[in-house]
C-alpha cells in the first residue's frame, strides 16, 4: 500500500479494534506486522489509542467515585490510616514479645532452640510481608490507570 492511498474502511475498523484490544488473537500478529510495514496504518492505530485515552478522560465522573475520593482524602481518613498503621505495628511487636515470653519461660515444653527458630521465622515472614507491600507501593506509579481521571 503506498503512502498516497488512503486507508480502506476495513483497515480503519481493524485499527480501531486493535487499539481497543478487540482484535481476535489469531489476527493480532499479522496486523502488528502490517503496522510495522505501513506507516499510515501505524499512525492510524496511534491516533485511535490517543482517542481511547481522551474518551476515558472526558467521560462523566461517577458520583459514587467522587464520594469515595472525598472520603479517602479527608483529614479524618488520613489520621485513621496512620493510627491503624501504628496500632498494627504495636500489635506485631507485642505479639512477638508475648510469644518470646511464653516460648522461653521455664514452664514451656518447647526446646529453647526451637523457640528461637520459630521467632526468627516469624520475624522473617513479617519482614518479607513489609518488603512486598513496599515494592507494590514503589511500583504504583507504573499502573496505567492510576492517573486516569473520570
Amino acid at each position: 500500500m503506498s503512502a498516497l492511498q488512503p486507508l480502506s474502511e476495513a483497515d480503519l475498523m481493524q485499527a480501531m479494534r486493535h487499539a481497543d484490544g478487540e482484535l481476535p488473537a489469531s489476527e493480532v500478529a499479522e496486523f502488528e506486522a502490517r503496522i510495522a510495514r505501513e506507516p499510515l496504518l501505524a499512525a492510524e492505530v496511534a491516533a485511535q489509542r490517543r482517542l481511547a485515552v481522551m474518551a476515558r478522560n472526558w467521560s462523566p465522573r461517577d458520583a459514587a467515585l467522587e464520594a469515595w475520593e472525598a472520603r479517602e482524602s479527608s483529614t479524618l481518613a488520613r489520621v485513621l490510616r496512620l493510627v491503624g498503621i501504628v496500632v498494627l505495628c504495636a500489635g506485631v511487636v507485642v505479639l512477638l514479645g508475648f510469644m518470646h515470653f511464653v516460648l522461653t519461660s521455664e514452664y514451656s515444653r518447647v526446646p529453647l532452640w526451637m523457640a528461637y527458630v520459630f521467632e526468627v521465622a516469624l520475624v522473617g515472614f513479617v519482614y518479607l510481608l513489609w518488603r512486598a507491600v513496599r515494592a507494590r507501593l514503589a511500583t504504583r506509579h507504573l499502573d496505567p490507570y492510576r492517573d486516569l481521571e473520570r
